[in-house]
């Protein structure tokens, strides 16, 4: 998570937020008011070595954040999660078994996050795992309270159709859930944000009143 990477890059700094240039454009500076101090990440920095991938520690890399940072943010900010599987270098970086562990992180969040959580996206599967129920289960254990649900269940290669098959599959297990794409907009090769956003809400479209 980026939020643990930062706190654990944490600068000792005295007064506002400051924007640290050093001719290369500036770094993105995250003020941590309870902790006096910020966190700073170098533009040069190398980003294998930063997000080095490693399964060590990873909860609590996970969980400490959310504990800690999530509930300063200020409650007319809208707070939401994205959980996925990566998608360096390609989507999804692990091929997941179902999505207990999702939903474990989403439970989590929601009740330790120290205020509202407004909304959460979970990736969903692979598009040949469309009618997998045994990927889809564990949605029966998700406890969003007021949290708005997302999954992940919109992906490009199978348009309308495969998305209504996954809705119909995650149906079983979830009752009041919205959909979108699997990681985001940022993971479609040779494509601009907008074609895929509108190629989006087409697929979407065609499905709504499905359920």
């Amino acid at each position: 998570m980026l939020l643990c990477l930062l706190e654990q890059r944490q600068t000792e700094h005295d007064g506002d937020a400051f924007e640290h240039t050093d001719g290369n454009g500036p770094a993105w500076v995250l003020t941590e008011p309870a902790y006096r101090g910020y966190c700073l990440i170098d533009p040069k920095e190398d980003i294998e070595r930063v997000l080095a991938w490693t399964t060590e520690g990873a909860w609590e890399r996970f969980a400490g954040p959310v504990t800690r940072l999530t509930r300063l943010i200020p409650a007319e900010a809208l707070v939401g999660y994205h959980l996925c599987y990566g998608t360096f270098p390609e989507w999804p970086m692990y091929e997941a078994r179902d999505m207990d562990l999702l939903v474990r992180m989403a439970n989590f969040a929601v009740a330790n996050s120290g205020r509202t959580v407004d909304w959460l996206h979970l990736a969903g599967p692979r598009y040949l795992r469309s009618e997998d129920r045994s990927f889809f289960r564990p949605l029966v254990d998700l406890e969003p309270l007021d949290a708005r649900v997302f999954l992940g269940i919109v992906l490009p290669i199978d348009g309308a159709a495969g998305l209504r098959r996954r809705v119909d599959t995650a149906s079983r297990y979830i009752s009041d859930f919205g959909v979108a794409m699997y990681c985001g907009f940022g993971r479609q090769p040779g494509k601009d944000g907008t074609e895929t956003m509108r190629e989006h809400a087409e697929v979407v479209t065609a499905v709504r009143g499905l359920r």
